[in-house]
């Protein structure tokens, strides 16, 4: 058996979980089988920064005091050339920013990206993305890993993404060739989200992964 992982923590429990158990000659009792580690740290720079748009977006009075600010700081880091890819926590939310982003940019800037899209739209959508034809999509933990993605310039993170595993694999994703630099932004609606923000961005930077618990 061969596991091959980025983002396990701690790397023996993960082993050993894979390799199974086995039952000892002679006395019939169960033992770990023997596993092998062979570990490669990860060399490439990984840039986290966190953001808050301007104070109207914490208000509540209307609804365009919370979309107007997002939107503009959105677009005030999305590149000329190349993909930006940003993350969402929820479909609702990546249905919705992908509205309000056409609608500032003229329909077909964005495109969503999650488990509810059609098969063939997302297919579309990747293929897109691979060709480095999109300027911006939305997505959902869906675009987390797994899939190739091609060329992307630039990953933002809206409010937070719950593990520093997490935000590495999304992060991850831009700059992700022999050489280059990931850059990550987290973009926090609220204030009261930052402490727990602040220590996460820290994390991934480090890429300090969350211990993993076996069931």
């Amino acid at each position: 058996r061969i596991g091959v992982s980025a983002t396990q923590n701690p790397a023996a429990r993960v082993a050993q979980f894979l390799g199974g158990w086995e039952v000892r000659a002679g006395g019939g009792e169960l033992a770990p089988r023997p596993v092998s580690i062979v570990e490669s740290r990860m060399a490439r720079p990984l840039e986290v920064s966190v953001t808050v748009p301007p104070c109207t977006l914490l208000r509540r009075n209307k609804r365009e005091d919370i979309w107007t600010p997002l939107v503009n700081e959105i677009l005030r880091h999305i590149s000329e050339s190349g993909t930006t890819l940003i993350f969402v926590g929820n479909r609702r939310l990546c249905e919705r920013l992908s509205a309000r982003l056409n609608e500032a940019c003229g329909e077909g800037f964005c495109r969503s990206h999650h488990g509810s899209v059609s098969r063939e739209r997302r297919l579309e959508t990747e293929q897109l993305l691979r060709e480095g034809r999109l300027r911006c999509l939305v997505a959902t933990s869906s675009l987390e890993l797994g899939i190739d993605i091609g060329d992307v310039d630039r990953v933002l993170q809206i409010d937070s993404p719950y593990t520093a595993a997490s935000g590495i694999q999304r992060f991850g994703r831009s700059g992700h060739a022999v050489g280059g630099v990931s850059r990550g932004m987290i973009m926090v609606r609220t204030r009261g989200l930052l402490p727990e923000i602040a220590v996460l961005a820290e994390r991934i930077a480090r890429k300090a992964t969350e211990p993993i618990a076996v069931p």
